[in-house]
């Protein structure tokens, strides 16, 4: 189940994609709101797509205990383009004040039929994260070795240094000596 709690709006990757561009759906997503005790706020769902359009949600309120559960009844118009969809609700308190959750993502498909480019493969925060750890990880390897390489390097002319130094050294004793 998507939720919200302290905050944080989460969606499960089993649940990020809600359906394909320009398609008439019958869905229904919930989010839970977790431990949440104010009553008649107003809850919209917001968000932006990959061109930068922004479409807004009225999310419908059904309160329990310490919950709140949010109800989206998917659109044609809330599956405006494919691709990946910033979300983020608002709740608007009765004072006025109003909070944000963090922004999480919902992911739009195209049909064949549509003759839109093909979209490829979707990757997840996850493996986005991951892909990101071992290129990280690559670079310092990178990195380390070529510092490995450049220290050895100028111990190398440190080395060659110190020998034409020892050897300036040795002439100049061979010629004081062939002096006396």
């Amino acid at each position: 189940m998507i939720t919200i709690e302290s905050g944080k709006f989460i969606i499960p990757e089993e649940e990020r994609f809600i359906g394909f561009a320009g398609d008439e759906p019958t869905s229904e997503i919930q989010i839970g709101l977790l431990h949440f005790a104010d009553r008649d706020c107003t809850f919209t769902l917001c968000l932006r797509f990959d061109d930068g359009t922004v479409r807004t949600v009225t999310l419908a309120p059904m309160y329990y205990s310490s919950d709140v559960l949010l109800t989206w009844n998917v659109r044609k118009e809330h599956l405006y383009a494919r691709g990946i969809v910033t979300a983020q609700v608002k709740i608007v308190y009765p004072n006025g004040e109003v909070k944000h959750t963090t922004r999480d993502y919902f992911l739009i498909g195209s049909s064949v039929e549509d003759g839109g480019e093909d979209e490829g493969e979707y990757v997840t925060r996850g493996e986005l994260d991951a892909q990101i750890s071992d290129t990280k990880a690559e670079v310092k390897a990178y990195a380390v070795a070529y510092t490995d390489s450049a220290v050895q390097g100028l111990a190398r002319a440190q080395d060659v240094y110190t020998k034409v130094e020892i050897d300036g050294m040795i002439g100049d004793l061979e010629d004081e000596l062939a002096a006396i």
